[in-house]
């Protein structure tokens, strides 16, 4: 596991924590939220830098939110122009740490439902579903843990710690 922008022994802890408790559901709504039979809203946020190898598959991947939020640190390569495809709201800013632009990106989200996705991560039919029945229905989280799929040279990596791997 790769840990970007946290102190020391803060990774260890939240694994420990993580391991104790499960992949479990957090029991509060955020703020915004509706516990009814509205309809929630959900904005995705990404952080790129010169993905264009990558960002079509990931954009093309999201389906039914409310808006999708790009922030970029200043792309040389044809990045924006693809986000452009699938979205206006574009800011750049200039690198500051993964921690930082991504919490740039969801303070810039409308929704009161926020998902971040990496440009090199794809959103898989069946998350699709689950995301659309938390939306739909009641719900008393706010927050959900996703297992993420690890692939490398093509290839699945389902052991040695890498499935599932939460976010």
């Amino acid at each position: 596991m790769v840990a970007f922008g946290i102190e020391k022994d803060t990774l260890s802890i939240a694994l420990g924590i993580r391991d104790k408790i499960g992949p479990k559901e957090i029991t509060t709504l955020p703020s915004g939220a509706r516990n009814d039979t509205a309809r929630a809203t959900i904005s995705l946020c990404m952080i790129v830098k010169n993905e264009e190898k990558n960002i079509r598959q990931a954009l093309s991947s999201i389906k039914n939110v409310s808006e999708i939020i790009v922030v970029d640190a200043y792309s040389t390569d044809k990045t924006i122009d693809i986000c452009r495809e699938y979205t206006e709201k574009i800011y750049q800013i200039e690198w500051l740490g993964f921690a930082r632009q991504k919490q740039k990106a969801i303070e810039l989200a409308g929704s009161p439902w926020v998902f971040i996705l990496d440009s090199d991560e794809r959103f898989t039919d069946s998350l699709w579903t689950e995301i659309e029945e938390i939306l739909n229905g009641n719900t008393p989280c706010n927050g959900y843990f996703v297992p993420r799929k690890n692939f490398f040279l093509g290839k699945w990596i389902r052991h040695g710690g890498w499935w599932p791997d939460y976010t």
